[in-house]
C-alpha cells in the first residue's frame, strides 16, 4: 500500500513539472514570435513623416525591425551665408523615402520582452528630393540628398497592458549623404549642376508608441 502511494506521489510530482515545463516553453514561444507594429512619434507629429516600423522578435533576447517612411520634410541648408542666408539648417517640404533594417539585443533578467532596456544596430538608406530652394536672388535648384547610415541605439521599451508598447532610445550614427544639385534662372545665367560626397553625424533621439501582439 505505501509502495503505491509513492508511487503515485512519485507519479504527481512528474506531471506536476511536465506541465511547468509545457507551460513555460508556450510563454517563451509566444515571446520568442511576437510581433510589434509602432510609428516614431516625432516624425509623425513634427515632421510629417508617416512612418511604420515592424518588430519582429526571433527569441527572448533578440529581434530584428524594418522600417518604412514616407518623407515629407527634411532638413536642408539655408541660403548661402555671402548671399544673406544663415548657418542654421530649416526643416523645409521635400518628397522621398527612407527604409530601414535593425537587430536589438535585450538585457533581460527575467523573460518580460518587450519590457527590457535594449541596444540596437541600424541600418537606412534615406532618399530625398527638395525642389525650388533659392540661391541667392535669382537663382533657384533642385536638390536630391541621398544614401546610407549606421548607427546605433540605446534604449528602453515598456509593455502597457499587455499589448501596448512605447519606447525611448538616444543614439548616433553615421550618414554618408550624396548630394545632387539642379540650378536654373530665368534672370541669369545658371550654375553648373554640382555633386559632392559627405560623411555625416547623424544623433539619434526617439519614442514610439506600438501594439504588441505575443503571437
Amino acid at each position: 500500500m505505501l509502495d503505491e502511494r509513492n508511487s503515485n506521489v512519485k507519479k504527481n510530482i512528474l506531471l506536476i513539472i511536465l506541465l511547468v515545463h509545457l507551460f513555460s516553453a508556450k510563454v517563451e514561444a509566444q515571446i520568442s514570435r511576437g510581433i510589434t507594429f509602432k510609428t516614431i512619434v516625432f516624425q509623425d507629429v513634427f515632421y510629417q513623416n508617416p512612418n511604420l516600423i515592424i518588430e519582429k522578435r526571433i527569441n527572448p533576447k533578440f529581434s530584428v525591425e524594418i522600417l518604412g517612411a514616407i518623407r515629407n520634410s527634411g532638413f536642408s541648408p539655408p541660403e548661402p551665408i555671402m548671399k544673406g542666408g544663415g548657418p542654421i539648417p530649416q526643416i523645409i517640404d521635400c518628397q522621398g523615402f527612407t527604409a530601414g533594417f535593425s537587430v536589438r539585443y535585450f538585457f533581460l533578467k527575467k523573460r518580460t520582452s518587450p519590457n527590457s532596456w535594449y541596444v540596437s544596430g541600424v541600418l537606412r538608406y534615406n532618399d530625398l528630393l527638395f525642389k525650388n530652394l533659392r540661391y541667392g536672388y535669382d537663382t533657384k535648384f533642385n536638390a536630391n540628398r541621398s544614401g546610407i547610415e549606421i548607427g546605433a541605439l540605446f534604449g528602453r521599451q515598456f509593455l502597457l497592458a499587455k499589448f501596448i508598447t512605447t519606447e525611448f532610445y538616444i543614439g548616433a550614427g553615421a550618414f554618408r549623404q550624396t548630394t545632387k544639385e539642379h540650378y536654373y534662372s530665368e534672370a541669369v545665367e545658371p550654375m553648373p549642376d554640382r555633386k559632392e560626397m559627405l560623411m555625416l553625424f547623424r544623433p539619434y533621439l526617439g519614442w514610439t508608441v506600438g501594439f504588441f501582439i505575443p503571437w
